[in-house]
């Protein structure tokens, strides 16, 4: 639903999802963040930049070729109060340039938030990317 209180993007879905949306290892880690996060996964607007699993994505190229703008129209039509984004090589698919900090898009329907942060997958692998990633939220999460 539009107006969701967080919408999550991802670089892509994964690599055996079949019926929805991050239903393996990576879904599990998130919905377990969700809940710890103390929001219900119906509070949250979940998306992935591409539209199929893309081993070796060049999302910078496919950015310049247009994804941007859809990935952002997407946003538009969410209307989420905040986005988290995961995945640091999400930033050109949010019309942001490369190494600048991303703090908030700003589109038709106003502003959203942004967190950007690594994939689900880096966050599985490396536990001390887990660590960061929570200080970074809990910092984030109590700003308006």
């Amino acid at each position: 639903p539009a107006g969701a209180a967080l919408m999550v993007l991802v670089p892509q879905p994964e690599a055996a999802d079949r019926t929805r949306l991050l239903e393996g290892p990576q879904g599990r880690l998130l919905a377990n963040m969700l809940a710890a996060m103390g929001l219900a996964e119906s509070a949250v607007y979940l998306a992935a930049a591409l539209a199929c699993h893309t081993p070796m994505a060049d999302l910078p190229r496919l950015a310049a070729d247009g994804m941007d703008a859809v990935t952002t129209h997407h946003i538009a039509l969410v209307r989420p109060a905040r986005l988290l984004a995961l995945g640091t090589g999400l930033q050109p698919m949010l019309s942001a340039p490369e190494g600048a900090p991303l703090s908030q898009i700003n589109h038709a329907g106003g502003k959203v938030p942004v967190m950007l942060s690594e994939t689900l997958d880096a966050l599985m692998d490396m536990p001390r990317l887990k660590a960061r990633f929570w200080r970074r939220w809990i910092e984030w999460s109590a700003t308006d």
